[in-house]
């Protein structure tokens, strides 16, 4: 599973390209879902595959400064 995390450093444009970027099968629509359940929350499971899928999710979502954890 790959957690992303509320942290106020991004806004939501940002969130949304980097969700659909990282998670195969992305829809905008499901990112912006997403990107208000973390904002919301404080957190959202984003992902959930194989580790080395998460690893590769947990990166990118990472590359811009998201917090992220791979569970």
């Amino acid at each position: 599973q790959v957690f992303l995390f509320n942290c106020n450093c991004h806004s939501f444009a940002q969130v949304i390209a980097q969700l659909l970027k990282a998670v195969p099968g992305m829809t905008p629509a499901l990112a912006e879902e997403l990107a208000w359940r973390v904002h919301t929350n404080g957190l959202a499971e984003v992902y959930r595959g194989g580790f080395e899928e998460c690893e590769r999710v947990a990166r990118i979502l990472g590359e811009i400064g998201l917090i992220v954890q791979v569970h």
